[in-house]
């Protein structure tokens, strides 16, 4: 039957547009300036990144987080709505005018429905344009291997294609030229170590110049094979490409997480094919991203089913089911999100070898949705029964 929207519907949805508004501001702001303003200031640190490049990349970062906060979001107006009604006895009055709970689902799954294309639509296009943004501005600040003036010491980490430690950089000091008291640990040859110290040193945009640098070689990190002296050490500009998070090459010939980050789904579908056609590793957050991208906005519907049984209560026992009960129910679904993925991890949902790997991780990555969807139909079928 042909859905047709009433005055109810649209009552409903006017307030459902109201109170999502609100979530996203709010879910935004407490996400906004929690983890991106600190990655911000960590950029800032690591790449000597000029306050105005620095802006333009916190600026980049709100359409992520936007995207994450439409869920919740969808969640708390739904919840909050609803409450509202039940606490009113409008759904009281609703149900005795003949109007079934399943009918006044309707306009909370419709809300669901649209912010789920939203979702997707920032997922799988904006996010990933900002992300190669991102990594381009990030790219060119290396490369000029800019040092943060002020800071009284800073450490960088380069690692290879396993996330293994391969170079440490310790610099305890920098005022734009002269380098302080300073610390380079090279693990980059097999079973080998070579650690240089020097005590005071200069900056320059293409190679670093150490006065009285010592340089330990030792074997196994264990045995001193060799130790020199230098009046004078020169050596090239380390900063540049030291985070393994940054691009470096080919996608399919190096693989990161940012890099993936930034492709979109057809893509990064693509890019699995490729790497496992090459035999290459495909670590397993690549297949969680891969179908995150999916399951992140459906679980906008989800959010919106599971709200409505549980903002209703007896009509002898009201109760506000506000701000607060959102977020803890919203915490106990990304608490089984995390689960998920872990268990995806550990093997635990390839159901004793009846799924390879790659069905595994998808199942980790739909597993939050459908048990989502599942309570949610249940839960509403017994309010159903009980109203």
């Amino acid at each position: 039957m042909f859905f047709l929207p009433t005055l109810i519907d649209r009552h409903i949805a006017k307030l459902l547009v109201d109170y999502f508004l609100m979530g996203v501001v709010v879910f935004t702001l407490v996400t906004f300036f929690s983890d991106t303003f600190l990655d911000f200031i960590q950029d800032i640190q690591r790449y000597g990144i000029a306050p105005g490049t620095a802006f333009i990349l916190l600026w980049l970062q709100l359409p992520k987080s936007i995207t994450l906060v439409l869920p919740p979001s969808t969640f708390l107006a739904v919840l909050l709505v609803y409450n509202h009604f039940n606490n009113t006895l409008e759904l009281i009055a609703c149900r005795v005018t003949g109007i079934s709970l399943h009918r006044l689902v309707y306009p909370a799954l419709v809300i669901g429905f649209f912010v789920t294309l939203l979702t997707y639509a920032m997922g799988d296009y904006l996010v990933p344009y900002c992300t190669k943004v991102q990594l381009a501005l990030k790219q060119e600040a290396m490369q000029k291997g800019s040092l943060p003036v002020g800071e009284k010491s800073f450490m960088f980490k380069r690692f290879d294609d396993e996330h293994n430690l391969k170079m440490l950089i310790f610099v305890s000091s920098f005022n734009g030229h002269a380098l302080g008291e300073s610390t380079i640990v090279d693990l980059s040859k097999p079973k080998m170590m070579q650690i240089t110290q020097a005590a005071i040193g200069t900056w320059h945009p293409d190679f670093w110049e150490f006065n009285t640098a010592r340089i330990y070689t030792l074997k196994d990190t264990k045995t001193l094979l060799a130790f020199n002296t230098f009046e004078q050490l020169r050596v090239n500009n380390l900063l540049k490409q030291t985070d393994k998070s940054e691009p470096q090459g080919d996608i399919n010939n190096r693989y990161n997480i940012a890099s993936v980050s930034a492709l979109d789904f057809q893509t990064l579908l693509q890019h699995i094919a490729n790497r496992e056609a090459q035999h290459l590793e495909i670590p397993p957050n690549t297949y969680i991203k891969l179908w995150e991208k999916i399951s992140l906005p459906f679980s906008c519907i989800a959010m919106a089913l599971i709200a409505v049984p549980l903002a209703i209560s007896s009509p002898r026992k009201i109760s506000n089911r506000g701000f607060v009960f959102a977020l803890l129910i919203l915490f106990l679904f990304y608490v089984l999100r995390s689960t998920s993925v872990a268990m995806g991890r550990s093997g635990v949902l390839s159901l004793f070898g009846l799924l390879d790997i790659t069905q595994s991780y998808t199942l980790a990555a739909w597993l939050p949705v459908l048990v989502l969807t599942i309570s949610g139909l249940w839960m509403l079928q017994k309010k159903s029964q009980r109203l």
